[in-house]
């Protein structure tokens, strides 16, 4: 349908844009041309939906509006750039056409002069289709432009976290004057100290005039970014920290300036992990009773029987503290007091360690972290093996299904007729198939766990910073540190062994000490 002389009708420019506001200045200028060659008068700014996408008509106001006034009668006829400013949704440009032609208000697209109508509605809703679809196709390339974006370490755009500033002029991404509290954040969290624990140590009002809180802190913890790594998908649905990696994409940007390394991040995401997983409980390293779950009892029948805790103390209202401290044997009752063994356990460590230098300890960290790798690489290889053979069990249980019933149609051409011992037999093998699948997926499991630990494992292995940040203070150990205490003993000390007189015997992890 050609457009009619529009000499002397009042029109309105309709216009939508998603992201760049030139967009929208093109979508103007055509309207211009289009008042120009007619001879008529357009109206523009009124009916605008700027930052909209085309396919929510309900939460278009400019759109709405536009539908609303045409029932009034205040203006004649209406331009737009597209159809797709429109609308993408076939059904929502039928609603569209269908209003305006009830009013006897036409529509004209600008960018090749024709007709929005009723006329051919077949015509309208395949390019109202076509329309659609490349609405979809944008959102996926979108999807694939940002991953390939992650992969790659550029920027995806949004607002710099805490600590940074996007530079305009040089593209890339700068530390603040408020890096050094993110740096502080991740070494007190290396020292086993919580997310609202570090909030409380945070100088007040330091987060953009605002005080820390637990949330603000986990933000940085779980961030790669601080390593200098740009990263999406790290939240779910419930935008909650998404805890299965694989389903991240990270890559390695040269515009970041990181604050710390990624083997430090790596080691601080492991201990979040550990604690999301419950696979430490919060006080793993922080309980006062170091030994909880070191120290056994020597007597025989107790069969290295690790002594359980009981903590009675209190403090008084001038902070003195009263009521005792035992490690105790729920076989045989054996029992010492803590108050007595910290201070043998302490004095004996630090004896040891005054005998050995930083390079010692840091190669020794490396030794028992080669030896952990070592192991879970048997450990992996093993149940590899185990799949094989389940998987075969599967195989070949289905070739004795196969044959059952082969034998079956063979002899009567219907599958219906199954002896009893027949559907016996096929009943237990269907069980059989689905109680190995169970396993091969729980063994699956076990692998994938694996391999996500080694794959940290070797991610700090050559780490000096890492080995560096464990080891801090530890030659300066007292019960006013019992962090260090903690992880130190988890680290060297297999089990302490202790006899009826309370004498000790250490089993290091490693030839240390």
């Amino acid at each position: 349908m050609k457009i009619p002389d529009l000499t002397g009708k009042r029109g309105v420019f309709y216009g939508r844009h998603s992201t760049d506001h030139q967009e929208m200045k093109s979508q103007e200028d055509s309207a211009k041309q289009f008042a120009l060659k007619y001879n008529c008068h357009i109206e523009f700014d009124k009916y605008i939906d700027p930052a909209k996408s085309g396919d929510d008509l309900s939460k278009r106001k400019g759109m709405l509006a536009l539908i609303e006034d045409a029932d009034q009668g205040l203006f004649d006829f209406v331009v737009t750039y597209h159809r797709d400013r429109l609308t993408r949704d076939p059904l929502h440009g039928q609603i569209i056409r269908t209003s305006m032609s009830l009013q006897k208000v036409p529509i004209y697209i600008t960018i090749d002069e024709s007709v929005y109508d009723t006329g051919d509605l077949m015509i309208h809703f395949v390019q109202d289709g076509i329309s659609k679809y490349e609405l979809q196709k944008i959102r996926k390339n979108t999807k694939n432009a940002i991953q390939s974006l992650a992969r790659s370490g550029d920027w995806v755009g949004g607002k710099a976290p805490f600590g940074y500033m996007y530079e305009s002029d040089t593209g890339n991404l700068k530390q603040t004057e408020d890096a050094y509290l993110v740096e502080r954040i991740f070494k007190e969290y290396t020292q086993h100290e919580g997310f609202s624990s570090i909030a409380k140590n945070l100088p007040p009002g330091t987060r953009k005039g605002k005080n820390w809180t637990k949330s603000h802190v986990k933000a940085v913890i779980t961030s790669p970014f601080y390593a200098g790594y740009i990263s999406i998908y790290r939240t779910n649905e419930h935008s909650r920290v998404e805890m299965d990696r694989d389903k991240w994409i990270m890559g390695k940007s040269i515009i970041i300036q990181p604050i710390i390394t990624i083997e430090e991040w790596e080691y601080c995401w492991e201990i979040y992990r550990k604690k999301v997983m419950k696979e430490i409980t919060p006080k793993h390293y922080k309980t006062s009773l170091f030994l909880n779950g070191i120290i056994v009892c020597a007597f025989a029948d107790c069969n290295q029987n690790k002594l359980k805790t009981l903590n009675k103390q209190s403090y008084s209202k001038k902070g003195k503290p009263y009521g005792k401290r035992i490690y105790f044997c729920d076989i045989c009752n054996n029992m010492v007091d803590a108050e007595r063994i910290h201070p043998i356990v302490i004095q004996k460590i630090n004896q040891e360690l005054s005998k050995i230098n930083s390079d010692q300890l840091v190669k020794a960290l490396k030794n028992n972290i080669q030896h952990e790798c070592s192991k879970l690489e048997t450990e992996k290889y093993h149940l590899e093996l185990n799949v094989i053979k389940l998987e075969n069990q599967v195989i070949k249980l289905n070739k004795t299904s196969e044959g059952i019933f082969r034998e079956t149609e063979e002899g009567s051409n219907t599958f219906t007729s199954l002896s009893e011992n027949q559907e016996s037999m096929i009943r237990i093998i269907k069980n059989s198939i689905n109680d190995t699948s169970v396993r091969i997926d729980s063994l699956y499991e076990q692998i994938n766990t694996i391999s996500k630990r080694l794959k940290y494992l070797r991610t700090i292995e050559d780490s000096e910073q890492v080995s560096l940040a464990r080891l801090v203070d530890i030659k300066k150990m007292d019960e006013s540190n019992l962090k260090n205490i903690r992880e130190f003993l988890l680290e060297f000390v297999q089990s302490i062994t202790i006899d009826k007189n309370h004498n000790l015997h250490y089993n290091f992890r490693s030839n240390l000490i």
